[in-house]
């Protein structure tokens, strides 16, 4: 009789925990992006001083021609990158801190982004984040790279976190901040669109800390960092998987001469939340309650 007490005790805790796990799922940051795939990485630039104006908004534009003002002329670039996409890597991006001062702050190691998704998987929080790419090559002025032929090791970016939602009219038109928290669609989709002022949102490694060679007419533009790829607005698009353990991210940054930069951002597999080893034991007790019921 007093096992009986007991083992209806332990179904009650057993059935309690269960309850409670089920309603409390958090996947918790940071998460950690693919490196093993050469999907992932940087795989375009839009350079508007070599490109060309970015075309004004109108029917066939991008869904976020208006928050970046326009679109990109033309799918050519005067800037190629190899490989394309880059790929990423696990470990801290070079280069990252304001010009004219060493390395500061020093970013955490990894290839990341600060990602809180809710229990319910309806919103989803951003914040600071970090990305390296793989070893890559710029080239201007092909076919021979007469211009610039850059090699870069451990170049990447740091996204700043959103801060709160300002719906006030920014430039271009319709820009502003999201906010750090934006809602997850009913298909596991969630969209940040990150422009908080005037100043840095993303910092990318400065080029003169990253590159091991340059050779072409335009090395002054790396060597005196004239060449920056530091975004003052960005979109950032979250797609899970249905069962919300992976996601595709899609990130798109502007620098402050209006130029763009792409990259895919996917992640690896998302670890179950660490409280969930107690539906084991949860599910143990009830089945031992079943076998003790049957003698």
């Amino acid at each position: 009789m007093r096992i009986e007490r007991m083992s209806f005790l332990h179904v009650r805790l057993a059935l309690t925990a269960v309850c409670l796990l089920a309603g409390t799922r958090v996947i918790a940051a940071p998460v950690a992006l693919a490196v093993s795939t050469s999907n992932n990485g940087l795989y375009d630039i839009y350079s508007v001083p070599f490109d060309g104006p970015l075309v004004a908004c109108g029917s066939g534009s991008s869904n976020y021609c208006t928050f970046f003002g326009g679109d990109p002329a033309s799918a050519d670039r005067a800037i190629n990158q190899a490989p394309v996409p880059s790929g990423l890597v696990a470990m801290t991006p070079g280069g990252i801190g304001p010009d004219d001062i060493p390395v500061a702050p020093t970013p955490l190691p990894g290839s990341f982004l600060d990602l809180t998704l809710n229990s319910g998987n309806t919103q989803l929080t951003l914040g600071t984040s970090s990305i390296t790419f793989a070893p890559l090559s710029l080239c201007m002025g092909e076919p021979s790279c007469s211009s610039l032929n850059v090699s870069a090791v451990g170049a990447g970016m740091v996204l700043g976190p959103p801060g709160a939602p300002n719906p006030g009219p920014l430039t271009p038109a319709g820009g502003g901040s999201t906010g750090a928290t934006v809602a997850v669609d009913a298909n596991g989709r969630a969209v940040f669109q990150v422009q908080t002022g005037n100043f840095v949102n993303v910092d990318f490694s400065r080029l003169s800390q990253v590159v091991t060679t340059c050779t072409g007419s335009m090395c002054a533009l790396v060597t005196f960092d004239v060449l920056s790829f530091d975004m003052v607005r960005y979109v950032l698009e979250i797609d899970y998987d249905p069962t919300f353990t992976s996601f595709t991210g899609k990130f798109i940054g502007q620098t402050p001469n209006n130029s763009l930069l792409f990259a895919n951002l996917d992640s690896v597999a998302i670890p179950v939340p660490a409280t969930a080893w107690l539906l084991g034991p949860a599910f143990g007790l009830l089945g031992m309650f079943r076998r003790k019921r049957a003698r």
